[in-house]
């Protein structure tokens, strides 16, 4: 059975959320956006 992934609450509302844990996720997510331009750089090189 897939679980629920409704975004109402606290949980789900990015304002919601204490500044401090609002800033330790914004700097994971630009991280993690960095590694999937690398990735893609990446898989370009191997397809050229």
């Amino acid at each position: 059975m897939k679980q629920s992934t409704s975004r109402s609450g606290p949980q789900g509302n990015a304002s919601a959320l204490e500044p401090t844990t609002r800033r330790m996720l914004a700097s994971i997510l630009a991280t993690e956006e960095e590694h999937a331009d690398d990735l893609v750089g990446l898989m370009r090189g191997l397809h050229e």
